[in-house]
């Protein structure tokens, strides 16, 4: 719509210059300032994109930011301490709610205390529900999450989650 209005100003500008009501170097300054008022409209044209984007994520933001909070503290009582030992995925098996397919099925894995482990895979292959069991956000239909031999259904949900720090790094980049 823009450039269609610029035109048009343009072949207006040049009717004037063939019915000499302006001179040549008149309709070429004013083409130029036309010319030039191009790039700060089309960057005023992406700041609205941008806050446009911007309000969308703020929106979604602002959905978690008013989840009420957990309610009620889920599991047991049982202090939670830095951990020891490891941690212990014991034959863990979760199904997402009408999902065709297990998340993880039978799942058997170790992690000792001081080891760092990236969990490497394919969309769906279960990587972010193994932390999401760890952190409790879900709770695994069979099989137990331990922590120093320890149920973490047993455990604090807060104490517990206080003690475990993730590190996610963008896809291709390397820790």
């Amino acid at each position: 719509v823009l450039i269609g209005a610029i035109g048009v100003g343009l072949i207006w500008l040049g009717s004037r210059v063939l019915n000499r009501q302006l001179n040549v170097s008149e309709f070429m300054q004013l083409a130029l300032v036309l010319g030039m008022m191009l790039d700060p409209i089309r960057k005023v044209a992406d700041v609205y994109t941008r806050i446009s984007r911007g309000s969308a994520g703020a929106d979604r933001i602002f959905k978690v930011l008013d989840l009420p909070p957990e309610a009620v503290e889920r599991g047991g009582d049982r202090p939670v301490q830095p951990l020891k030992r490891a941690i212990e995925f014991r034959g863990v098996t979760f199904t997402y709610p009408n999902a065709p397919a297990p998340a993880l099925n039978d799942l058997t894995l170790t992690i000792q205390r001081g080891e760092c482990l990236a969990l490497v895979g394919p969309n769906g292959s279960g990587k972010t529900t193994l932390v999401n069991l760890l952190l409790r956000f879900y709770d695994a239909q069979s099989g137990d999450v331990h922590y120093d031999d320890q149920p973490i259904a047993e455990l604090r949900l807060t104490e517990l989650r206080r003690q475990i720090a993730l590190k996610v790094l963008p896809e291709g980049f390397a820790a």
